[in-house]
C-alpha cells in the first residue's frame, strides 16, 4: 500500500494549516507570501486586538469543528467536540497569534481579553 503524499503549500505548510494562517494575516492586513514564520518572532510583527483575536478564535474552533480533515491535519484525531476545537484555537492563538495591542503592561482593557 502506497503511503499518501501530503499536500503542502510553498512554505512547507498542509492546506488546512496555511488557511488559517491567511486568515490570521487577513485579518491584520499583512501578506501571507511575505511573511516569514520560520523566523525567530515572526508573531511579534504586527498586532492585533483583543476583539480580533476573539474573533479569529471563533472562526479558527468552528473551521476544524466543521472540516474532518483540518482536524487530522493539525491533530492528528478525526473527532472533536466544541469545546476542544476551541481550547485548540485558544492554544494555537497563544503560541502563534500575533501580539496583542491592547494588552498593556498585563491589564486588560478590553473585557473578551481575560487576564490570568
Amino acid at each position: 500500500m502506497k503511503s499518501a503524499k501530503k499536500k503542502v503549500d510553498g512554505k512547507g505548510f498542509g492546506p488546512h494549516l496555511a488557511k488559517i494562517l491567511k486568515k490570521m494575516c487577513s485579518i491584520v492586513k499583512a501578506d501571507y507570501d511575505t511573511v516569514d514564520f520560520k523566523s525567530e518572532g515572526w508573531f511579534r510583527k504586527y498586532k492585533w486586538s483583543c476583539a480580533q483575536e476573539a474573533a479569529f478564535e471563533k472562526w479558527f474552533a468552528e473551521y476544524v469543528l466543521k472540516n474532518r480533515e483540518a482536524r487530522k491535519e493539525l491533530c492528528n484525531r478525526t473527532y472533536m467536540n466544541k469545546t476542544w476545537c476551541l481550547k485548540l484555537a485558544k492554544e494555537f492563538t497563544f503560541m502563534y497569534g500575533w501580539s496583542l495591542s491592547d494588552y498593556p503592561a498585563g491589564v486588560s482593557q478590553d473585557p473578551k481579553c481575560k487576564t490570568a
